[in-house]
């Protein structure tokens, strides 16, 4: 059955010489490009911008073989969707976590997926660096989550491929988002190609890294700033108020509950109601300056948030911006 389009290419990683089995098996119409398993992300780009075809599957030769690959092209072709990355899985996924978890963490069976099946312009959007992991799929798999508006669908497979892969989360993350970054700012590289189209996957892990920085940044320098604060006019109202909303919770007093000559009962006091609890729990004197720094805190997670959603949806740039605007 023919599933494959003439613009469709299978781009087969593995460090095994397999070019002599492709005369062998039935390709369904795909073109095949047999390439060494762990790339430059060089040369990641070098074989992408070669390749016309805009939908492409990407196979661990290590872990699967050409008859699996076809295989699994054979049984699946006709529910590709090329405005998502589909991948492999021997088992089905618990989406109703995974839909949150994503959202923020990684999904390491796209990582330690062994096909991975999308648009090139998708794929573009990767690292396919082996300095990331030693497999450019796993590379590819765990960089497209980093990228916002993109969709990720699972087929599942017989569990006829290796499974053992010793990738960790966070040294994923220290690679992606601290290493790799910091190197190829510090090089040089970044400013004599910053312009360059065939790095913009390079310069949106700078701006993430800046990102990572600036973050820090404000969460010392906020709550270190606000012991130079003064004490206002509606801070003694607000302490005095925070008490009655502790006495509420442990006395069952009812003041907190109407304040007609404040009204504060009509507006959110988080911040006063958890250093007051702090001062009255473990007898800390200095109420405002510590109501202060838990300001600053919460005004530093704040600014964290808006970052955290631009760079989500915006990409490293847009994240890096809504950060120091918020700031």
């Amino acid at each position: 059955m023919q599933v494959a389009e003439a613009n469709s290419t299978i781009i087969y990683f593995t460090d095994i010489d397999s070019k002599k089995n492709i005369s062998t098996v039935d390709t369904l119409g795909w073109n095949v490009r047999v390439v060494k398993r762990a790339l430059s992300h060089e040369e990641y780009v070098a074989l992408l911008a070669e390749i016309e075809s805009e939908k492409l599957i990407l196979a661990d030769g290590d872990r699967l073989s050409l008859e699996t690959v076809f295989a699994f092209v054979r049984q699946n072709g006709q529910q590709f969707d090329m405005h998502k990355i589909g991948y492999g899985v021997s088992a089905k996924p618990k989406c109703w976590l995974g839909m949150i978890q994503n959202l923020w963490h990684v999904d390491m069976g796209i990582v330690t997926s062994p096909i991975l099946v999308g648009s090139k312009t998708s794929f573009l959007k990767a690292y396919g660096g082996s300095d990331l992991v030693d497999s450019t799929v796993a590379a590819v798999g765990y960089s497209l989550q980093k990228i916002g508006g993109l969709q990720f669908h699972f087929f599942q497979m017989k569990d006829s491929y290796k499974h053992e892969h010793n990738y960790s989360v966070w040294g994923l993350w220290k690679n992606y988002s601290v290493a790799l970054p910091a190197r190829y700012l510090f090089s040089g590289t970044c400013f004599s190609r910053l312009f360059s189209s065939n790095e913009k996957v390079r310069r949106d892990m700078v701006w993430r890294f800046l990102f990572l920085l600036f973050a820090c940044f404000a969460f010392v320098i906020m709550p270190y700033i606000s012991k130079d604060f003064g004490v206002t006019g509606d801070e003694f109202v607000d302490h005095r108020h925070a008490g009655y909303v502790l006495d509420y919770f442990e006395k069952d007093d009812p003041a907190a509950l109407l304040q007609p000559q404040t009204a504060l009962h009509l507006y959110g006091n988080s911040v006063q109601v958890i250093t007051a609890a702090i001062c009255r729990w473990f007898d800390v004197d200095h109420y405002y300056e510590l109501r202060h720094f838990v300001g600053g805190v919460v005004g530093a997670l704040g600014v964290l948030a808006v970052g955290w959603m631009g760079l989500r949806w915006g990409g490293g740039l847009c994240g890096l911006l809504c950060l120091l605007f918020m700031f």
